[in-house]
């Protein structure tokens, strides 16, 4: 899983760098409702260990039909990642995350056969 945690810090640096991340700005975005910047809070709280934020952020970005968010909240959930471990949870998330086509919680689903390919 340390390895999982970072990928996605490089990935972050990557995206800071590309972007001019600005967490200021980012959480303003969020804070008015915008899907892309909640789940990008996410994933940044999640680099950090900060549970609260973490889990506070994916799920104001799965309320606004965010596949990514519900694919990276399901996946923590499933592997007991950072929160406390629920299998039940994390599979609803990751189903969802596969019904709008998230070919990460495809690949992860088919992966550990829990659908047909």
């Amino acid at each position: 899983m340390k390895k999982v945690m970072l990928l996605f810090t490089m990935l972050l640096l990557v995206v800071s760098i590309l972007t001019g991340f600005d967490i200021q700005q980012l959480t303003k975005e969020a804070n008015e409702g915008n899907a892309v910047s909640q789940f990008t809070l996410g994933l940044y709280y999640s680099t950090q260990e900060d549970v609260e934020n973490c889990v506070f952020w994916y799920e104001k970005a799965i309320e606004n039909n965010n596949d990514s968010a519900m694919y990276n909240l399901g996946y923590l959930y499933y592997m007991g990642s950072l929160v406390e471990k629920d299998e039940q949870k994390g599979l609803e998330l990751l189903r969802k995350s596969a019904e709008l086509k998230n070919s990460l919680a495809i690949f992860f689903l088919q992966n550990m056969h829990l659908i047909d390919e």
